[in-house]
């Protein structure tokens, strides 16, 4: 028996039992507890980028965020808003900006705003939005927007989506 790496936690005897036992803990990797899948604001990887947007027709928003980036988590509420509004006539992504390469965020987000969204039309870039609103202390906090500034956030962006993409919520 390989214990190698292993802990010894207590060697002792059993009543009864002869000869002495030996407990040990073996140490293991945590498992990746797989995310659920977000249906309204899916994770687009850097490699099917260019088949899902460039080279698809249709309209799509790409949104540039990352997991320290405070004013990316309020956004993701007002582009699922928006993703829920359009469905079906809008794709709706966003990506890692710390898992892009630097030739992707050199050539997409140059000046490395966050968050930053990317609307597509039949693959080619129509309009961009960077950054939002900034943040309160108390939304800072929280790391949601108050009521009004995810109002204002949203307005922004739904007269953004309608007016470089020109499409209208599906009824």
């Amino acid at each position: 028996m390989n214990l190698k790496g292993a802990t010894v936690v207590s060697i002792g005897f059993l009543k009864g039992i002869q000869p002495p036992f030996l407990l040990f803990s073996v140490p293991f990797r945590k498992a990746e507890v797989p995310q659920p899948r977000d249906i309204f604001l899916p994770e687009l990887p850097q490699i099917e980028f260019e088949q899902k947007i460039l080279r698809s027709p249709g309209k799509a928003l790409v949104m540039f965020s990352a997991p320290w980036c405070q004013q990316c988590q309020p956004l993701k509420a007002v582009v699922k808003e928006a993703a829920r509004i359009f469905r079906g006539a809008l794709d709706v992504y966003q990506m890692d900006f710390d898992r892009l390469t630097e030739d992707f965020q050199e050539r997409w987000n140059p000046q490395k705003i966050l968050p930053m969204i990317l609307l597509f039309d039949d693959g080619r870039l129509a309009g961009t939005q960077a950054g939002s609103s900034p943040l309160t202390e108390g939304e800072k906090k929280t790391l949601r927007f108050s009521p009004a500034s995810f109002e204002k956030n949203r307005q922004r962006l739904l007269t953004l989506i309608r007016t470089k993409l020109k499409i209208e919520p599906p009824k």
